[in-house]
């Protein structure tokens, strides 16, 4: 940024002609006109952008949450940014929570997802994506439902049922990247840098809270023939200790309390026969979770 006293060539209350000079100035200015804060002037042709900001009104730099605002004293940063939407062809939104909105009505210093979604479409060949999975930390499992946000801005994605999620930038740059999900504590903030045309990963393992009890899996279900007269076992593994059940259907169901994680229970049946039956475990915390 260079500070000088030129006025911006575009702007109509500047004296003289109005012409394209290659420079973008911003300058305060007495605007005519009773209610505008500010303008800009570009073109869609020329790589310039003129802006002005009306002396006729007070100004400040409000603090973040917008709080100690004083009727008819405007945050000088939230129109700044308003304006240099316009700078990048942005019209006004008809959202009354934009940044782009027409009307000033608070300090806005955060875009806001119409604006976002106005910039990815003005320029859809220069943005970056951040891709990666949110699990459980305690096994690994993928949390559906989980939001991960971008600190600062209005841009957010929620995982799917595999854990996975996207998030589009338009801007390189560090941002801070925060996940969280019912059940589980908010991870700190994780920092990752952003280029235009490409893919930063980001994964995230989040610790539960302990308010719901983490899921009961059940893997590796199989039976194994002990070959002496149609002895045989069904075997089992779970994710955290667990009570054993198994159901042959109308031939009965057998179960064994003791928790534990690799479960194994044995039988004799009728040698050549062949037996259908699903298995099922309950912990604890009352999660039960069934496998064939």
């Amino acid at each position: 940024m260079l500070i000088t006293d030129r006025c911006p060539s575009l702007v109509k209350e500047c004296k003289g002609r109005q012409f394209f000079d290659g420079k973008n100035d911003v300058a305060w200015l007495p605007i005519k006109g009773c209610c505008t804060l500010a303008v800009t002037w570009y073109s869609t042709s020329v790589d310039e952008a003129d802006m002005a900001l009306n002396t006729n009104f007070s100004w400040s730099r409000a603090g973040d949450d917008g709080d100690d605002r004083v009727d008819g004293v405007f945050d000088v940063e939230t129109v700044m940014l308003h304006e240099n939407g316009h700078v990048l062809g942005l019209g006004h939104s008809a959202d009354k929570d934009a940044v782009m909105f027409a009307t000033y009505s608070d300090t806005r210093r955060t875009l806001h997802a119409d604006d976002w979604d106005g910039i990815t479409f003005l320029y859809p060949d220069a943005l970056g994506t951040i891709e990666g999975i949110v699990t459980a930390e305690v096994d690994g499992l993928a949390i559906s439902g989980a939001t991960v946000s971008v600190d600062g801005y209005s841009i957010a994605a929620v995982t799917d049922p595999n854990g996975a999620y996207e998030i589009t930038i338009v801007a390189p740059g560090n941002y801070n990247l925060t996940a969280s999900a019912s059940g589980f504590f908010s991870k700190p903030p994780l920092n990752v840098w952003v280029d235009v045309n490409s893919i930063t990963w980001a994964d995230f393992a989040l610790e539960s809270d302990g308010s719901t009890p983490d899921p009961l899996v059940i893997s590796s279900v199989y039976s194994e023939d002990s070959g002496k007269g149609g002895a045989f076992k069904i075997l089992w593994t779970t994710n955290h200790p667990a009570d054993s059940e198994v159901d042959f259907g109308i031939y009965g169901v057998f179960t064994n309390s003791e928790p534990v994680i690799d479960h194994s229970m044995s039988f004799r049946g009728q040698k050549g026969a062949t037996y259908t039956y699903s298995v099922t475990s309950t912990d604890d915390k009352g999660s039960v979770t069934a496998g064939t």
